[in-house]
């Protein structure tokens, strides 16, 4: 051992007793002190709120126009030219497609040709025959062909107006469905148009529900938004509940009425939801301040926690109701669960006694 070594030794541990004997002193009252610590669970309180619970279901549709129409040809041949395009207004009776004509232009000029001569043969045969100088049978002959050239006509004439496409409707473009210059047929699509003040939107709801629907009691519309748009809110009415249910979706459709707005375009998806079961002037609380084990807790006028009984009354998804005498307890919703009754508590949030 070295000569510092052996003078600083005795220092050191005279320095370690002293601090041993500081820490002997003070730990008893330490002890103490711990011991009549009482530790107060956090818990947040508030009181049972009043208004209307709605037990609801959530589905989504289609926005739809009421009047709508897909525009087809009467007639086939080549498209010549579109008219409109998607968005456009158009009037009823408005042109809004071209069907090459030519084809249908000859076959009128050859059957008004063949018609008008059938018809100055009618005319001189019809002369003859009351004057009595022609058969009645060349006079029924004569006749017959030119009703029958007659009816070729006005099928030609018809067919050569058929060469404009006009809208039956009053509306908007909603979609154009062939280029200018393809072959259309009879059941080929032209053109959807629509109205945008005839809105509807088609749900599908759970068969489950059918029978609530059915019995028409209460408003089944809670809220139409869109999920596009933000959860922008529309109102609309019950329109139709159809009395069937679809075996390959298990689902029944329920029409909604939009009131006009100019948000809404057909085609848009649109997330409604009914009502299925509704309570009104209830006392109601966050439906998470249930214990598994069934209670609600409240905070009594001592500060203490307190249990009581809960029988399910009524549940939404987020709401339980109460019993109408509770409207006065401070209930515990948060730090509830690790209670024992008669528990001191402290309130986060500085509500209740």
């Amino acid at each position: 051992m070295n000569r510092f070594l052996k003078r600083s030794l005795p220092y050191g541990i005279t320095g370690l007793l002293f601090l041993l004997l500081i820490l002997l002193w003070l730990l008893p009252d330490r002890g103490k002190e711990g011991e009549s610590r009482e530790v107060l669970s956090p818990v947040r309180v508030e009181k049972a709120r009043r208004g209307t619970l709605a037990r609801t279901v959530l589905v989504t549709g289609t926005v739809q126009s009421d009047n709508q129409i897909t525009l087809v040809p009467r007639i086939p041949g080549r498209i010549d030219d579109i008219l409109v395009t998607t968005g456009e207004t158009v009037r009823e009776g408005q042109e809004v497609a071209l069907i090459d004509p030519e084809g249908y232009r000859l076959s009128l000029m050859q059957a008004r040709a063949s018609w008008e001569a059938a018809r100055s043969t009618y005319e001189r045969l019809s002369a003859l025959y009351k004057a009595g100088a022609a058969s009645e049978e060349d006079y029924n002959r004569a006749k017959a062909q030119y009703d029958a050239l007659n009816s070729q006509y006005e099928l030609a004439r018809l067919q050569f107006g058929y060469t404009r496409l006009t809208s039956p409707i009053e509306g908007t473009v909603l979609a154009e469905h062939i280029n200018r210059g393809a072959m259309a047929g009879t059941d080929t699509p032209v053109l959807t148009i629509g109205s945008l003040r005839d809105l509807t939107v088609r749900t599908g709801v759970p068969e489950i529900y059918l029978p609530l629907f059915l019995n028409g009691e209460e408003d089944r519309v809670n809220g139409v938004t869109s999920p596009a748009l933000e959860g922008e809110s529309f109102r609309a009415r019950l329109k139709s509940v159809a009395p069937y249910v679809s075996p390959g979706t298990g689902q029944f459709v329920v029409t909604l009425t939009l009131e006009e707005n100019p948000l809404l375009k057909p085609g848009m998806l649109l997330a409604v939801v009914y009502n299925l079961e509704v309570r009104e002037n209830r006392l109601y609380l966050p439906l998470e301040a249930v214990t598994e084990d069934g209670r609600v807790w409240f905070v009594d006028g001592d500060g203490k926690a307190q249990p009581l009984p809960y029988g399910e009354i009524f549940e939404t998804e987020e709401f339980c109701a109460l019993p109408d005498g509770w409207g006065d307890y401070d209930f515990i919703v948060e730090g509830q669960n690790f209670l024992v009754p008669g528990q001191r508590v402290r309130i986060l949030d500085g509500a209740g006694p």
